[in-house]
């Protein structure tokens, strides 16, 4: 028996019109449920069956890869409701959970070029698949570009993973050449202790600032002070705080995934090097210290790219005009069929960013 043990987050987004003459969701409530005192004996199926009858009606449900929501939409579906699932992250867990929840949902989202191709390669032939990249607020422009190039970052979790096992490879290069760099690391994660033993093992602790989970105003003061963000991972779909640190004019340097290969054009608005590839990693971010005109050119040019294609303002255009769209649809029709889904993440309560951003807008 699948049970619920406690208090968990469900990333799952229900959005209805205000009124019938309402033209718009765009005024409409966008709530986060926050799922507690399920009872550690209750049945899954009845648990997500119950909780779906407590928050009908709902036009739409705005499904971000958490099984258990699933599950929730899939008894919503049975009253009518239209479900849109998204595909954050360009690895296995998402495609098989669009896989999974394929019968069910009217429209699947994707934050890539790349990831809207590997959906439309694994799902039937009939879904509905469409790019919507994240997008992320603008900073005013006198807060950007005053970062220095010694000060890089990297914002997120701290796990193989992610890449962050070069960090110290790229730390032995810096200290080889005798270069003088300040690396944080805002974030946490099940490898962070681990790194940092071997950051000291290896005497390289003057070099790292391990800085855990940041309030937003000490994040902000690291995208301002920092001047090159450094992403190892192989399996973003569109980071958002490399889109972030981007906005604040920072440069990417960076190891390829889908996200960073659409995103940064090579030597035009940043570096992407080869997977691995420290030493190549080293050489552009020197480059990039003893180049000060180089290191503006590019700092603007990132900037830009942000501004022109990865605005919060547009993604979240992108889709309310989606939703919107589906509203005029009118109910679903159809019976879903019964379907089995992935367990559920307990362990792991999780709410994408472009979620939480949509939902502070529009709430």
């Amino acid at each position: 028996m699948s049970c619920l043990h406690g208090a968990y987050e469900a990333t799952m987004i229900h959005i209805n019109k205000p009124d019938a003459e309402s033209k718009s969701i765009r005024t409409s409530a966008c709530c986060h449920y926050d799922f507690e005192d399920i009872g550690c004996h209750e049945n899954l199926y009845k648990a997500t069956q119950r909780i779906a009858r407590e928050i009908m009606p709902v036009d739409i449900v705005w499904l971000n890869g958490d099984p258990t929501g699933n599950r929730v939409a899939f008894h919503l579906r049975r009253s009518g409701t239209r479900v849109v699932n998204t595909a954050c992250g360009d690895y296995d867990y998402y495609f098989d959970t669009a896989r999974a929840i394929a019968h069910i949902t009217d429209v699947h989202t994707a934050m890539t070029p790349a990831i809207c191709r590997k959906l439309e390669a694994v799902l039937p032939t009939r879904a509905r698949v469409v790019h919507i990249s994240t997008g992320v607020e603008i900073p005013a422009e006198e807060t950007c570009g005053k970062g220095s190039a010694s000060a890089l970052l990297y914002v997120g979790r701290i796990e193989a993973a992610k890449g962050t096992d070069y960090l110290i490879p790229l730390l032995r290069s810096f200290r080889k050449k005798d270069i003088h760099i300040k690396f944080y690391l805002a974030g946490g994660g099940n490898d962070r202790k681990r790194l940092e033993r071997d950051v000291y093992r290896e005497g390289l602790a003057d070099s790292v600032e391990f800085c855990g989970f940041l309030n937003p105003s000490d994040l902000l003061d690291l995208y301002e002070r920092c001047g090159i963000y450094i992403s190892f991972s192989p399996l973003e779909g569109m980071s958002n705080s490399l889109l972030e640190a981007m906005s604040y004019g920072q440069v990417p340097v960076v190891m390829p995934s889908s996200g960073t290969n659409d995103l940064i054009k090579d030597g035009q608005n940043g570096y992407i090097v080869e997977q691995g590839d420290t030493d190549r990693m080293l050489d552009r971010i020197v480059l990039l210290q003893q180049d000060k005109e180089l290191f503006g050119r590019l700092s603007l040019a990132a900037r830009k790219t942000i501004i022109s294609g990865y605005s919060l303002e547009a993604s979240s255009k992108a889709y309310t005009d989606l939703f919107d769209e589906l509203i005029a649809m009118g109910s679903y029709k159809g019976k879903p069929a019964a379907s089995s889904f992935l367990g559920s993440r307990l362990d792991r309560p999780y709410v994408p960013n472009t979620l939480v951003r949509f939902i502070r807008k529009y709430r």
